[in-house]
């Protein structure tokens, strides 16, 4: 049997990258982190799906607003 080949889109990278970043800011487990990530594939490439990629930049900015409320007190 012949093996599908799938690639990420660059948008999928960039997201990947990210959830690095705030694996790494936030100290959580990266495979934690990338557990939930969830793709769909299209003309043999993977994009993220727009529901997980809008719940992740919602807690990205949460994050940021909660560091920047800690930070001014």
């Amino acid at each position: 049997m012949e093996q599908k080949i799938l690639t990420l889109d660059d948008s999928t990278i960039a997201c990947v990258a990210k959830i690095l970043q705030v694996a790494i800011i936030s100290g959580t487990d990266i495979v934690d982190n990338l557990r939930q990530l969830q793709l769909y594939e299209d003309e043999d490439k993977l994009f993220v799906t727009d529901k997980y990629g809008g719940q992740f930049e919602q807690n990205v900015n949460r994050m940021i607003e909660s560091v920047g409320r800690d930070g001014s007190s």
